[in-house]
């Protein structure tokens, strides 16, 4: 009878076409990494939903952040879709200081990704997030604003990012902090981050509120909880948004209301007066984004890193987001670090500027750029929505440089054994040249990439060069890199192998160059060794019939030619004409198609030349 009593009950729910919440896991790749998030549905999910943006805080999973905030709970009653982004390792680069990837693009694309995949409400995306979620919840409102509704931050501030922002928009913004959080103080750490009242204050001026708030003490619902809720609001602000601040008297880090299961703090007092994620969204509900269809750039390029100082042709390219096609300008600033040098670029999408097609939302722009001095230079895009009459920045500028270059110059092994053999581990330094002449190029470090893995067991050492004034040479001394060849394998690592450099300065990569390492048998290691000046030496056989071998040596990267000639000077043919590193060569000479004769080879190598005699005998 029970059974019969269930199957009547699941037809019945069938019938009324009764959707049950879910939670789904997703992913995508975005700029070279695979990003993770999960998406919690609730019942009777149907497209066009309100979405809400959770931010873990540092080192917690999505299933943890689920289970501590308790969001799904209010979601499911209240009809919106909850969204939880990973970040990578669990992190998110809220003030710009974890090199780990582009967390604000990441969330950008998301967004898009929830649209085609969940047909949300573009005018209706919400966010907050906590602690170090609470951090990148400020950078995503400063610098893509233009994007959400509003936001709640809990138990984080503003850092000196935020002095680099031009929201695009009035932000209503809840902001949840307790006055006894230890892990990020009410009253700020010096240049970590802000201050609990200079991060209002600074929406206060955002916002263009009225300084006058309205204090309201909430009722001390958990007597145990050794805490009290001060509800302080701004609400006289420009485009009726507002400023809500939820001062937790004695509170510690925490999500007030959160699950005690999942704590992510410990310490002090959790409050449990209110439930953060009701009181969210009873203040996101009263907001709608009005900048949601506005046009905005979602990607930006130039085309080289390093620059020479005499006029270069600059190209810029940038795809913009414009789904209602409003008419939209797009420019780009140039600016020097310590140069007065500045330059502007207008960007076209009529297919004529190397756009591609007109209309396409994709825009480019180039020009000229004269008289710039040696310096580093940022470049900032901006985008004029001319029906919303919004200028918006693009908040991932791009840098150049005209210093420099910083080019690969030596290569000297460091281990007692300077012979490169399969199996061998060698140590070795590389020593830099500041090819600039005005300007020192500081903090200067190398990655080396390696071109070939199959020749490769491990590679190590990642020393810092430091300073490098113009015109001088400076070799790494802190520590050695190291590499191990292969003893067998699928490819053979005797040979010579070229690796490339990617040399930065402050952490910024602005050169590439390669250098070149000849592994060399046993046998050859008896006469091998690394150049140190330009040789051509005489081709062998001498006379030959029809082949000879052409030997020569450069101690440096150069543009080599390597031309025959005839006795009359004509050319014969071109064996070398490229590019090479330091090392030793050799290249094989077929005459077949030439008839008997004296013949003459030439070798330039930069400035050196040298020529030698040959004799065909056929």
């Amino acid at each position: 009878m029970k059974k019969l009593l269930l199957i009547i009950f699941i037809n019945l729910l069938l019938s009324l076409n009764v959707i049950f919440a879910q939670i789904e896991e997703n992913s995508f790749d975005f700029d070279g990494k695979t990003r993770q998030y999960s998406v919690f549905l609730p019942q009777n999910y149907q497209p066009n939903m309100p979405v809400v943006i959770n931010l873990h805080a540092w080192g917690n999973s999505i299933s943890k952040w689920m289970g501590y905030t308790m969001m799904n709970d209010v979601a499911d009653t209240a009809g919106f879709i909850v969204v939880y982004p990973s970040g990578i390792n669990q992190i998110w680069n809220g003030r710009g200081d974890i090199s780990q990837g582009d967390d604000v693009g990441f969330i950008s694309a998301l967004l898009d990704t929830l649209d085609n995949k969940y047909n949300i409400d573009m005018f209706r995306i919400y966010l907050t997030g906590a602690s170090n979620g609470a951090f990148m919840t400020y950078r995503l409102l400063g610098e893509i604003g233009h994007r959400f509704a509003a936001a709640a931050p809990v138990a984080g501030a503003l850092s000196d990012l935020a002095t680099n922002w031009k929201p695009s928009q009035f932000s209503p913004i809840l902001i949840i902090h307790g006055t006894a959080d230890q892990s990020v103080l009410y009253d700020g750490n010096g240049n970590k981050y802000w201050s609990v009242e200079e991060t209002i204050n600074y929406w206060i001026r955002n916002n263009n509120c009225s300084l006058q708030a309205d204090t309201l003490l909430l009722p001390d619902i958990d007597t145990t909880d050794n805490s009290t809720i001060e509800k302080i609001s701004w609400t006289n602000c420009s485009n009726n948004s507002s400023i809500i601040h939820y001062k937790v008297i004695d509170g510690a880090h925490h999500w007030p209301g959160g699950n005690t299961d999942f704590l992510i703090n410990k310490d002090g007092n959790l409050n449990n007066d209110i439930n953060s994620s009701a009181e969210m969204w009873g203040f996101f509900k009263n907001y709608k984004n009005p900048l949601a269809n506005m046009a905005y750039a979602k990607s930006m390029e130039i085309s080289d890193i390093y620059y020479k100082p005499e006029s270069e042709t600059f190209t810029i390219n940038a795809e913009l987001t414009n789904p209602d096609n409003h008419p939209v300008s797009v420019y780009a600033k140039i600016v020097g670090d310590k140069s007065v040098s500045k330059d502007s670029i207008e960007l076209f999408d009529d297919g004529l500027h190397g756009d591609g097609n007109a209309s396409d939302n994709f825009f480019s722009g180039d020009k000229q750029l004269s008289d710039l001095s040696e310096d580093m230079y940022t470049v900032k895009l901006y985008t004029n929505d001319q029906t919303t009459n919004t200028v918006n920045l693009f908040y991932l500028p791009k840098r150049f440089s005209t210093k420099g270059p910083i080019a690969f110059e030596r290569l000297e092994i460091t281990t007692s054994d300077t012979i490169p053999n399969p199996g061998d581990r060698i140590k070795f330094s590389l020593t830099l040249k500041n090819l600039g002449i005005t300007d020192t190029v500081f903090n200067v470090d190398v990655k080396i990439i390696i071109m070939d893995t199959t020749i490769l067991n491990t590679t190590t050492g990642t020393p810092k060069f430091g300073d490098i004034a113009p015109g001088e040479s400076l070799t790494n001394t802190s520590r050695n890199f190291a590499l191990s060849f292969r003893k067998d394998g699928d490819s053979s690592s005797v040979g010579l192998h070229e690796f490339g450099l990617k040399i930065y300065s402050n952490g910024e990569l602005f050169w590439y160059d390669t250098f070149t390492i000849d592994v060399v048998t046993d046998m050859e290691s008896e006469i091998f060794t690394l150049p140190k000046e330009f040789v051509l030496e005489q081709n062998y056989p001498n006379p030959f019939n029809p082949s000879t071998t052409i030997k020569y040596s450069i101690p440096k990267k150069s543009y080599v030619t390597l031309i025959v000639f005839d006795v009359l000077g004509r050319e014969a043919t071109t064996l070398i004409q490229k590019e090479q590193s330091q090392g030793n060569y050799e290249i094989e000479f077929d005459a077949s198609h030439l008839t008997s004769g004296i013949y003459f080879y030439r070798i330039q190598a930069g400035e050196f030349v040298d020529v030698k005699k040959i004799l065909l005998l056929k």
